[in-house]
């Protein structure tokens, strides 16, 4: 399953490999990711856009690890083709 997330992350060295980690715990395989560090969010923290393809039923697991690393997850779902079908967290 193809999927996107949108991520916060604090402007600090290591942020970004840190939010990567739990993708590759459960075996998630990254196709893209974007990092917008020059165009801070307005509570400062550093808005990142990550395209990957896992087993859905790791989906839950990944998210939970990203928030017990002290990243906030924005936004999760589903890629289809070009258009999208997204869920709020």
């Amino acid at each position: 399953m193809r999927l996107s997330m949108d991520l916060e992350l604090q402007d600090v060295p290591g942020q970004l490999l840190l939010s990567l980690e739990p993708f590759k715990k459960y075996k998630g395989n990254i196709i893209s990711v974007v990092h917008h560090r020059d165009r801070k969010t307005p509570r400062g923290t550093v808005p990142v856009q990550i395209v990957f393809e896992i087993d859905p039923s790791n989906i839950d697991n990944v998210k939970k690890q990203l928030q017990e690393n002290g990243i906030v997850v924005v936004r999760a779902g589903e890629e289809i083709g070009r258009a999208s079908c997204r869920e709020r967290v």
